[in-house]
């Protein structure tokens, strides 16, 4: 039966009111950027309004108004040993007394430079930047400039930061499911960009057909080993490996952007994990240790594009830089944090267990209430719960659901004390959250639904599979 849609604004504005009320200093910093433009964040994707933090500690957030939070948002997931690690923060605290800038390189970028490429399968050199956006701008670029061609491969809803070519079909999508047309996501983009992009259908082998099609125009294929932003979707058995074996065969670069999953999902990150090796890999998040930074790692033959013989003119090369690439707080940070999970056989096994018993146990939550449901994820990622009627494996899939009841949701879950992205579709778990804590953010789901079930939002179930998508 048809949602009534009157109800469902009047809930989503009720809940707006009940969580403005609630965090009064959120609220009111919140409409004060609101008539300032220069105050605005980019923060506002967090459906209705932000919580200000005041402070972070090991898996937790304070707000403003004093209310604690376990923290399933972890930064956007850099922070996978939780907030102000001791060795993370000693390492930032010996590092200012000694410079926080220089210009020069600093030996820690070395350091940081030898575990990251340690943990790339194929990775010969890599290259800082400031950004995960910065990074996957280059590998294209490197990309272009290595095989002499201008198209850029991507699927559908796989999210590689702003960069012009890469921002289509992220949030959009157009065309059949099978053979989507390349949507661009957001204004100012000039038509022509549109051009140069072929957008494919995530976990499915049609998409090996659609490149061999237009073979010689492809410079790379990039993908993530699992689409962060589109849900939290795990690759299907044999989609990585059937991309990387259709760039072999048509001359392209493959690239892996693990700026989510990167020395997440493990020590080799998601290409260990799925046994896949890519030309150009992207990284980000995780490596800066909670301080910005992007990363691109690869073959010495294409990295070394981005430098110029001495004989040669500079347009030659790939420009990539920045003022702070390589700053001396990131590598220090990113020092300390790879170190600590490296160095630790235990890290991956308790990550994994963390995020296997949420899903497990939110999977439960929605089976037990009698709701049509599905968490995604793997590792110490999860995605949903997604109020569809199957199991997501694609962004259309996700979409599909209901996205007010999502709204609501994660606003329900806030007044309960769990940060989660919003609408609700990544989270995290750190090494530092505890068991306790996961049955914390598992009951307040559980109170959530309810909720929602009293409100005649969610569907029923059918006696669908539930099981983990991982």
């Amino acid at each position: 039966m048809p949602k009534d849609t009157g109800s469902s604004a009047h809930l989503l504005r009720n809940a707006e009111a009940e969580l403005r009320a609630a965090l009064p200093k959120s609220a009111e910093r919140f409409e004060r950027s609101s008539r300032q433009p220069a105050l605005w964040t980019t923060r506002e994707r967090f459906w209705p309004m932000p919580i200000y933090v005041d402070h972070g500690a090991g898996s937790h957030l304070v707000d403003v108004d004093g209310w604690d939070y376990v923290d399933c948002n972890m930064g956007h997931g850099p922070l996978i040993l939780g907030h102000c690690h001791p060795r993370v923060v000693a390492a930032i605290d010996g590092q200012l007394g000694r410079g926080n800038h220089f210009g020069p390189p600093s030996a820690h970028e070395a350091l940081l430079a030898e575990l990251t490429v340690q943990g790339v399968p194929g990775g010969e050199r890599v290259v800082f930047m400031n950004s995960g956006t910065e990074a996957a701008m280059a590998a294209v670029r490197i990309a272009r400039a290595a095989t002499g061609r201008r198209v850029v491969a991507k699927c559908e809803g796989g999210l590689h930061g702003s960069f012009e070519p890469l921002r289509h079909s992220v949030l959009s999508f157009a065309g059949p499911p099978r053979r989507p047309a390349a949507s661009p996501d957001v204004a100012g983009m000039p038509p022509s960009t549109s051009a140069d992009v072929l957008v494919l259908p995530f976990n499915d082998e049609v998409a090996f057909e659609l490149l061999r099609e237009v073979g010689e125009q492809i410079a790379c294929v990039i993908v993530e080993p699992l689409q962060g932003s589109a849900g939290a979707l795990p690759p299907a058995p044999g989609f990585l490996q059937g991309l990387r074996k259709t760039c072999d065969e048509i001359g392209a670069i493959f690239v892996l952007d693990e700026v989510i999953t990167g020395f997440r999902l493990g020590p080799l990150s998601g290409a260990g994990l799925f046994g896949v090796t890519a030309d150009l890999t992207v990284l980000g998040k995780a490596v800066g240790g909670g301080l910005p930074i992007g990363a691109l790692c690869g073959a010495a033959h294409l990295i070394d594009l981005t430098s110029t013989p001495p004989d040669h003119p500079a347009r030659e090369a790939v420009f990539v830089g920045g003022t702070f690439s390589g700053n001396p707080l990131t590598s220090v940070a990113g020092v300390a944090q790879l170190s600590e999970l490296l160095e630790s056989p235990v890290s991956y096994d308790r990550l994994n267990e963390l995020g296997t018993k949420m899903r497990d146990g939110l999977s439960k939550a929605l089976a037990d209430q009698g709701v049509s449901g599905f968490v995604t994820g793997m590792g110490s990622i999860w995605g949903g719960p997604y109020f569809t009627k199957e199991p997501p494996t694609t962004f259309r899939g996700v979409v599909a659901g209901d996205a007010i009841a999502g709204k609501l949701l994660s606003i329900y879950l806030l007044l309960e004390g769990v940060l989660v992205t919003s609408p609700s579709h990544l989270n995290f778990v750190s090494t530092v959250h505890t068991e306790e804590e996961v049955d914390f953010v598992i009951e307040a789901h559980r109170r959530a639904l309810a909720r929602l079930q009293r409100e005649g939002m969610l569907r029923e179930s059918q006696g669908e599979d539930r099981s983990d998508a991982a």
